[in-house]
């Protein structure tokens, strides 16, 4: 090419390698190592990236070339603390929660925490087991969890954060526009991690047979909350366990009252509306409380409780939509139920509690059985743990297992029948070993969600 050629812009576009030489544009390159702009000198100077010095001597022996800024905390030197919210059955408070700094124990009650959420809040749904139901999280080594620091319909819902040194109050749940001026929500029912930045919350926003609840995430680095879908009546249930699958959040939801069908919905944090799934979560012979799931072998799996005329059932949805009853409780009794679940660290098992309760009081009694049941296959249960024969079978009341990182379980039991104050905390080790590690005379009933966290 005669003449003079001026390229003011070289290097500005980067490196192509898509495109022949003769369809390159001013500013492309096709080949380049280690160059960057030369922002010392002029537009379209480009020049070789330069070294770092030693950032310290006795550190590095050479010079550093690149870097990213990765935090990399190591806390394998922390100690780990578990906590289990106190629940003293709208008692005077005794203690906020019972705390461990092993989950063998020995375990003693804390006040260092706010007093967590009362199921006496929750109303309607106070007078069955629910509240031990629902879910606090831990993300990022802090654990969230609602308080009780608001009154039920009179002022709004408070989520905490413990860090192992100071509890916080993060955030306050707003009103939903549909409730009636004045009326603020009843409960928030449980809080999951979403991912590394936001937690996922459900809510009961009124004491009503409708059911009227919202999705709300929560950013915990902001502190901005956005509900999920632009309705803000969900007259689809209120939802004590969501869940994420297949890159959808699902509302598996409890109805107002029992023995109706429910249906199952999903929503993306970018969908104008919920979606209705293809199929009835529980068709027309399963109550409509919806207690426990999980995400098994790339299906989804939830137990019920049973009422008005239905069995309680466990149920799962294939990754193709498809819907199938794969274990039944032969009772239509209220307080029967198949609920919560838990999956083994390697996946391999699916434990679930099942409570036939057609006969209740103190002692072990052959007609009534509780139960922590395990599957491989999801047709063929054996018993893990008989806690009917272990305990006494009125000791009906799980709250919500976790999984500790080596694979063992800490599974909460509470008394139904007896004082309040009864509980059992049961752990199951990774190699199938069952033991009670708290509970006894322990002055609070505290076998809600349990968690750990480490400082």
């Amino acid at each position: 090419m005669p003449g003079k050629l001026d390229v003011y812009n070289l290097g500005g576009l980067g490196v192509v390698i898509d495109k022949s030489p003769i369809h390159t544009q001013d500013g492309e390159l096709l080949t380049a190592q280690n160059a960057q702009i030369d922002r010392i000198g002029v537009i379209g100077g480009i020049r070789l990236r330069d070294g770092m010095v030693k950032l310290n001597a006795a550190a590095l022996a050479g010079p550093v070339v690149g870097s990213i800024a990765i935090p990399l905390p190591d806390d394998a030197s922390l100690a780990k603390h578990w906590y289990q919210p106190v629940d003293d059955g709208g008692g005077a408070p005794s203690a906020n929660f019972r705390t461990a700094s092993a989950g063998s124990g020995p375990w003693a009650t804390t006040s260092s925490l706010a007093y967590p959420r009362q199921r006496a809040q929750l109303g309607a749904f106070a007078a069955v087991y629910s509240g031990n139901l629902m879910r606090y999280a831990q993300l990022n080594g802090k654990y969230y969890y609602p308080g009780n620091d608001y009154v039920a319909l009179t002022t709004n819902p408070t989520i905490h954060m413990w860090d192992g040194k100071n509890d916080y109050k993060i955030a306050t749940i707003g009103d939903n526009p549909y409730s009636a001026v004045g009326t603020h929500p009843q409960a928030i029912l449980s809080i999951i991690p979403y991912d590394g930045t936001h937690l996922l919350m459900t809510t009961w926003d009124d004491n009503t047979g409708q059911g009227r609840g919202r999705f709300i995430l929560l950013d915990i680095t902001n502190g901005r909350m956005t509900q999920l879908g632009p309705q803000s009546d969900q007259t689809f249930g209120v939802c004590l366990c969501p869940i994420v699958y297949q890159g959808k959040i699902w509302s598996l939801p409890r109805n107002g009252g029992g023995g109706a069908a429910v249906k199952g919905y999903w929503v993306r944090p970018s969908d104008l509306t919920w979606t209705k799934d293809t199929d009835s979560l529980t068709n027309t012979t399963a109550a409509g409380y919806i207690h426990g799931c999980v995400v098994w072998l790339g299906n989804l799996w939830f137990g019920s409780m049973a009422d008005t005329g239905a069995s309680a059932v466990l149920r799962m949805r294939d990754n193709l939509g498809a819907y199938t009853t794969k274990r039944t409780v032969a009772s239509t009794t209220l307080w029967n139920y198949i609920a919560p679940l838990i999956v083994s660290q390697d996946g391999s098992t699916l434990f679930v509690y099942e409570n036939l309760n057609d006969v209740t009081g103190a002692g072990t009694n052959t007609a009534a059985k509780q139960r922590i049941l395990a599957t491989t296959d999801g047709t063929t249960f054996t018993t893990e743990y008989d806690v009917g024969v272990q305990l006494n079978n009125s000791y009906q009341q799980t709250g919500m297992p976790i999984m500790d990182k080596n694979g063992d379980i800490f599974w909460p039991m509470g008394n139904l029948t007896a004082s309040a104050t009864l509980f059992k905390l049961l752990k199951r080790t990774a190699g199938g070993v069952w033991s009670v590690v708290d509970g006894a005379s322990s002055p609070v009933a505290a076998f809600g969600n349990i968690n750990f966290v480490k400082y």
